[in-house]
């Protein structure tokens, strides 16, 4: 009885714990699916209900979600016909997508992102699982400070356009933006062109930015610099990880902003191999007021003449200077740290060079012309093979000629040598015994 209770107390509690576990995939109030062949007037809750449009989506996900791209979606410009910008009324967390409950819809319907303008996100955003078409050469996601993550599962591909998309975690220099309060930036994978943890341009507006900014870079291909901090002021620190990744161009701490506290760029991975430089910052306006920091703790740097330098330009930019700190660097790259110019320090454990070990020098074989042979030469080389070879390769042609020749019994004709004839006949004797002794044996049993 209490083995039966024990049954099926068991199977109660894997009947509550199966719907809990099927909920996230099932669950429908947090979902919208979306495309070019679906109507706004259509609730979306499925590809055959689809919605036509992002700002739609939205609308029915106020509080955030996962919108499902089920096919292709072009953008379409927001109401003051800039671009586009998601709903300041969308305040949740967002994933855009293209494969939702084992259906990935890249496949079975072609869905993608059409980008043919800027988008500007007003709340946190995650892409993953997606396809972007680009179709504009000069594009801009601006994060606005908010939380945005771009997954390894992105793919973009250029579609009449010949640049790739770029990411600021800050803001345009747009007065219809609000002023960014931090910014926080994750890259996974995808292309992308410029990227930076700061406003992007800063030639009409003072943009402020109140807030710290961090920018990691996991994976993906950057095509052009990428900038720790930006344009515009940046109220807090600055810190811009890179994990892995590959980098077309330079790599720099500060663009033409200022940063009103640290700028830290920490490089511990990724394939520099086409970068041309890693440096503090750009010649012209800029400054950091608190310390700037650039540490290289790995990553792979292969390109010729690649530089790295602190402080370029006319002027100080760097109010506490700037370190190179690659004392963490298990395999430094000695050549690149003492060619390194413009800081204020360089750091690394010399004692954790490698090493480089030249290959040996591998003369080549010197062909002697016949007959001009050094004797001492030759048996140095042979000096290891048995005697008899060794006597047999060292005697002069003549001498091996004469041994190996057979003895001529007339002009013109060669005898059989007088041991083949001997063998020949004590064979036949044996021969002869063989078959008497056999016939012999034959005839004992027969009788």
């Amino acid at each position: 009885m209490k083995k039966i209770c024990y049954l099926l107390s068991l199977l109660l509690v894997l009947t509550l714990l199966v719907p809990l576990a099927a909920a996230p995939a099932a669950a429908a109030d947090d979902v919208c699916f979306i495309s070019d062949n679906g109507s706004d007037l259509s609730d979306g809750s499925s590809p055959e209900k689809a919605k036509a449009s992002l700002n739609a989506a939205y609308a029915a996900l106020p509080n955030g979600g996962m919108i499902v791209i089920c096919g292709p979606l072009t953008l379409s410009r927001s109401a003051d016909g800039s671009d586009y910008r998601t709903p300041e009324t969308a305040t949740g967390a967002y994933t855009l997508t293209s494969v939702w409950n084992g259906t990935d819809y890249r496949t079975t319907a072609e869905a993608a992102l059409l980008s043919d303008m800027w988008l500007y996100f007003n709340s946190a955003h995650t892409l993953d699982h997606l396809k972007i078409r680009v179709q504009k050469s000069t594009s801009l996601y601006c994060c606005n400070g908010n939380k945005v993550v771009i997954g390894e599962d992105v793919e973009c591909v250029k579609d009449g356009s010949s640049n790739y998309i770029g990411i600021t975690a800050g803001r345009n220099d747009d007065a219809a933006q609000d002023a960014a309060h931090g910014g926080d930036l994750t890259i996974n994978g995808g292309s992308w062109q410029m990227i930076r943890g700061g406003t992007r341009n800063n030639q009409k507006l003072n943009c402020v930015n109140e807030g710290s900014v961090s920018v990691t870079i996991n994976g993906g291909e950057i095509n052009a610099e990428v900038f720790a901090a930006g344009d515009g002021t940046i109220k807090g620190d600055v810190l811009l990880t890179i994990n892995g990744g590959t980098f077309k161009k330079s790599i720099r701490v500060l663009g033409t902003g200022t940063v009103e506290g640290n700028a830290t760029v920490v490089i511990n991975g990724g394939d520099f191999i086409d970068t041309t430089e890693i440096t503090g910052a750009v010649a012209g306006s800029g400054s950091i007021k608190g310390t700037a920091v650039l540490k290289i703790n790995g990553g792979t740097f292969a390109k010729k003449g690649m530089i790295v330098t602190g402080d370029v330009g006319e002027h100080e930019k760097f109010s506490q200077g700037i370190t190179l700190d690659a004392s963490a660097w298990e395999t430094p790259n000695a050549d690149l740290l003492t060619k390194a110019t413009g800081f204020d320090q360089v750091l690394y454990d010399a004692s954790k060079v490698p090493v480089e070990t030249e290959a040996p020098e591998t003369a080549a074989p010197e062909t002697a012309a016949p007959g001009e042979t050094d004797a001492a030469e030759t048996q140095a080389t042979v000096e290891t093979k048995p005697a008899e070879t060794q006597a047999a390769e060292t005697k002069a042609p003549a001498e091996t000629a004469a041994e190996t020749t057979p003895a001529s019994s007339g002009s013109g004709s060669s005898s059989v040598p007088v041991y083949a004839i001997i063998l020949l006949i004590v064979s036949l004797c044996g021969c002869v015994a063989s078959a008497i002794l056999f016939f012999r044996c034959r005839s004992a049993n027969e009788n």
